[in-house]
């Protein structure tokens, strides 16, 4: 794993930032799996761009806006952990929100080919074989 993609993943979280769910996609492989963590209200896993799609649509049926900001890009045996949190706004009550972000990519000839989620950023950095 390169720093390089550690620069494209960043530019990943840019693009979704500044245009949404379609500027990511050319970032991100035809054969792409997104993951969820056990107890969300989705179910998965989401693949390819149409799951990755469905998976956006899905979110904002419960949130009005979401805000990523990553804090930390630690490349562990080929994957990249990105730690951070994520600003939420419910999209019934208008409340807002900050969660803890811990993403799991794995990275093939520049594009991202698997995203796991995690709800409990320890269990992300013990998957790696890290701790906090």
């Amino acid at each position: 794993m390169s720093q390089e993609n550690v620069k494209r993943l960043r530019g990943l979280y840019e693009a979704w930032a500044e245009a949404g769910v379609e500027a990511v996609l050319p970032l991100v492989d035809d054969a792409f799996e997104l993951r969820l963590p056990p107890g969300w209200p989705s179910v998965g896993p989401f693949r390819g761009h149409e799951g990755l799609r469905a998976a956006f649509w899905e979110s904002r049926d419960v949130f009005a806006d979401v805000r990523m900001r990553p804090d930390r890009f630690i490349e562990v045996d080929g994957q990249i952990l990105v730690l951070g949190t994520v600003l939420v706004r419910s999209k019934e009550a208008g409340v807002e929100m900050e969660v803890t972000l811990s993403h799991l990519w794995s990275m093939r000839e520049g594009k991202a080919t698997m995203l796991q989620i995690y709800g409990d950023p320890q269990r992300a950095l013990e998957t790696v074989g890290l701790r906090e």
